[in-house]
């Protein structure tokens, strides 16, 4: 099996012959200055270049420095599965999808924040949001345990090196295979991610079944535990978009879930500002 750095190299290798990262994947054969990606380009093209290169005496050893630090070491990547190829071809060829739907998710995200600043400027001036309605409520814990479970699948991921799951839109393997998938380099996002949505879910327990000094102000702090995690995606976005230039559907999925979290505490955030407000 491959690991990270096996891959950074071989995307290195490939940004060397011109390519762009979305266009590197396996099977990857190099003759001369040639690159071949793909079954099928090594199938319509390789024979030919064979022929080429043995009726003019052969090629040299192509003299890249990059070659020359992965060829002693070998690159241990496991047998090749044709529908494991026509998978990653079918995500490279749906990346610009995903990065229209990064696009219309990173406005969103940016239009709540908005929101949210109008609706908290309002209700220092006396006029916070309605309490929200009890089946809205209720949508707190059951989106917080799928974001739970979108970041326990991700963390996986990020710790075992395995291949995502991406689905028909974005490159997941590229995300998660990039150096801002661990944060500091240290822990994986994917872990960052699931103790939120469990911080989240039980401050939510808290102030459903309790009744002390806590559970009156669990709104607020749903909302700012919210707050922070929609920024931090406003921000891991924005890397897959003008750093990673691939986007992970797993991730744009929990962008939306901790955005929703964040208007749906948005009232009681509004309420508990003019309450204080009046106190004061």
């Amino acid at each position: 099996m491959a690991t990270v750095e096996d891959i950074e190299k071989l995307y290195s290798l490939g940004a060397d012959l011109g390519y762009a990262k979305e266009q590197v994947h396996v099977p990857f054969l190099l003759i001369d200055q040639t690159a071949l990606i793909g079954v099928n380009e090594i199938h319509d093209r390789l024979p030919g270049l064979v022929d080429e290169y043995l009726s003019t005496g052969g090629k040299e050893y192509p003299d890249m420095p990059q070659l020359s630090e992965m060829l002693p070491r070998g690159v241990a990547f496991r047998a090749f599965d044709t529908s494991t190829q026509l998978i990653q071809q079918a995500e490279t060829g749906n990346n610009s999808v995903g990065m229209a739907l990064a696009w219309v998710i990173l406005v969103v995200m940016l239009l709540a924040l908005v929101l949210s600043i109008v609706m908290i400027v309002r209700a220092f001036n006396g006029s916070p949001l309605r309490k929200i309605n009890h089946w809205l409520d209720i949508a707190i814990p059951i989106l917080s345990i799928i974001g739970l479970g979108v970041s326990i699948y991700l963390s996986y991921v990020e710790l075992t090196h395995t291949q995502a799951l991406c689905g028909p839109v974005g490159d997941c393997n590229a995300v998660q295979s990039s150096p801002y998938a661990k944060l500091f380099g240290i822990l994986p996002i994917g872990v960052v991610g699931a103790l939120g949505y469990v911080a989240v879910l039980a401050a939510w327990l808290w102030q459903r079944f309790r009744a002390d000094a806590l559970a009156r102000i669990a709104g607020p702090v749903m909302f700012g535990m919210a707050l922070f995690g929609t920024l931090f995606s406003i921000y891991l976005t924005y890397l897959e978009l003008f750093v990673i230039h691939a986007v992970c559907l797993w991730c744009l999925s929990s962008a939306v879930l901790i955005t929703a979290l964040m208007l749906l505490n948005l009232p009681s955030l509004t309420q508990w500002v003019a309450i204080s407000d009046e106190e004061g």
